[in-house]
């Protein structure tokens, strides 16, 4: 008895469930198959049809653009035969004038004209890049030949004008200027009728006060002015003009000999270098802020931080908040900006018409104008 081993019947479980896994593998990797087979034929069948009505809407596209040439081309060829015609008696017309010397060339002309009346005649749209060829290459002859022939007089006469100088092209603008110089401010030259302000520096407003180490304060704004004026006294200075800044004034580079008279203001501490991504005198002035040099020994605003105090200083002690004086000066109608040179000076009288503006918009359109010696923004 404890010897007994159950005998195989025929059946084994094991290799019956092994076995169904293995057919349900495999019919789910062809059902796979199937899926895969029918989704790219689905995608074939789409692109063939998305290209046959393609190619019904290019053939209909097509057939239109041709009826459209071809009806071009038929008024073109009608426009050509016309000037085909009309090529003979002009180039008969040219010859009387002009004599017998010029026979040969006007009897090939004549025959060229009946070719091309006999070639126009037989118009039709064949080939469209030869008739294209065809309409333009007569349309610049034909053009050509009326142009010469109206301008035949007028073109000696138009030379001759120009030889005499009678004719002058417009001048163009200049992009230099030398000269003598005088400082109109810490950052700007007048040579001759040209004023101009040097690039990429600010000098501090006329008027403007500096402190100095010892907490007196002082006029940098005017030694500026004097600083430029003397660096640039006697001296011829070139200028190489290179745009405007905001208010109209052309910037320029200005040389005395090899000095860069902005590089030597801005190492002397008279005037500060603009800031910026291509700030070209940044360096210069971070120099002279170590040396203590000018205005650099004690502390200094620049124009912008100097003008924003001086316009909320004078909204407060000005009517309703409007700091911009509206002065009739010897005749003239000007207003001017807290940061004026004469703002302090100035009184608003309103038995003369003057009063005060909140904004320079505000008194442009009621008809008063800048104050010429106004410091204005770059």
């Amino acid at each position: 008895m404890f010897g007994w081993r159950k005998r195989r019947d025929g059946f084994e479980w094991r290799d019956y469930v092994r076995t169904t896994i293995l057919v349900r593998r495999e019919r789910r990797r062809q059902r796979i198959d199937e899926l895969r087979e029918a989704a790219l034929d689905n995608l074939k069948e789409a692109g063939r049809k998305s290209a046959d009505v393609g190619a019904a809407r290019l053939g209909s596209a097509n057939k239109q653009v041709r009826r459209g040439f071809g009806a071009a081309f038929a008024a073109s060829g009608v426009a050509l035969r016309s000037l085909a015609g009309g090529v003979r008696p002009a180039i008969a017309r040219i010859g009387r004038p002009l004599g017998g010397g010029v026979a040969p060339l006007l009897a090939g002309s004549r025959r060229a004209a009946d070719r091309l009346r006999v070639f126009a005649g037989s118009w039709h749209l064949d080939s469209g890049t030869a008739q294209v060829a065809l309409l333009l290459g007569a349309v610049i002859a034909g053009t050509s030949l009326a142009s010469w022939w109206s301008n035949r007089d007028a073109a000696p006469q138009t030379a001759s004008l120009a030889e005499t100088g009678s004719i002058a092209a417009p001048p163009a603008a200049p992009s230099q200027v030398s000269g003598r110089a005088t400082a109109t401010s810490g950052d700007s030259l007048r040579i001759g009728r040209t004023n101009l302000r040097l690039a990429g520096i600010q000098a501090p407003d006329r008027g403007q006060s500096c402190t100095r180490g010892n907490g007196k304060r002082w006029d940098c704004g005017q030694a500026a002015a004097q600083a430029l004026t003397r660096h640039v006294r006697g001296h011829k200075v070139e200028c190489n003009l290179s745009g405007q800044d905001g208010s109209g004034t052309p910037l320029a580079t200005c040389r005395i000999g090899d000095d860069d008279v902005a590089a030597a203001l801005v190492t002397a501490g008279h005037v500060f270098a603009e800031t910026g991504l291509f700030a070209a005198y940044s360096g210069l002035e971070a120099k002279a802020r170590e040396d203590h040099a000018g205005m650099w020994a004690g502390e200094a605003e620049r124009p912008a931080e100097y003008r924003a105090r001086r316009w909320e200083d004078a909204k407060k002690a000005s009517p309703d908040g409007c700091p911009i004086k509206a002065h009739v000066a010897s005749g003239s109608r000007v207003y001017l900006l807290p940061w004026s040179p004469n703002y302090e000076r100035a009184k608003v009288r309103s038995g003369r018409g003057e009063r005060w503006f909140c904004s320079e918009k505000e008194a442009l359109a009621a008809g008063w104008k800048a104050d010429p010696h106004t410091p204005r923004g770059s």
